[in-house]
């Protein structure tokens, strides 16, 4: 008799585990979603110059870089962001509203720290 008692409160204790994990599952919810893949057409911005523009109050600084481009980007709703020696810290940059050109605000940007630069820049 003890021993059927035994068996009968683990099938007990066995049942509430199996009854509240169903519970736990069935609270999960996922929302209807799409998923997609599209394709675009990608075309390059061509970089003709850069300036760098010497800071007035210290010649060994920059306070500003400034690309000249091979199209109008004062129309263009884009994002340019300028990356000095790989990163990480990124600079967003600006168009000046001159037709052609992309502004980098780099002030105080010391010259001799710079190895090289990258713009990046992504259509919106």
């Amino acid at each position: 008799m003890r021993k059927s008692t035994k068996i009968l409160g683990a099938l007990a204790v066995a049942g509430l585990i199996i009854a509240g994990g169903t519970v736990f599952t069935e609270a999960n919810t996922v929302p209807t979603s799409t998923a997609g893949y599209g394709t675009s057409t990608v075309t390059g911005v061509t970089v003709t110059n850069v300036h760098y523009a010497v800071s007035t109050a210290d010649a060994n600084a920059i306070d500003s870089i400034a690309f000249t481009e091979t199209q109008n980007v004062s129309t263009v709703k884009f994002q340019a962001i300028l990356t000095i020696n790989g990163g990480p810290a990124q600079i967003v940059c600006d168009n000046t509203g001159t037709p052609f050109t992309i502004l980098c605000l780099t002030p105080g940007q010391q010259i001799s720290t710079i190895q090289h630069v990258a713009l990046t820049v992504v259509s919106q």
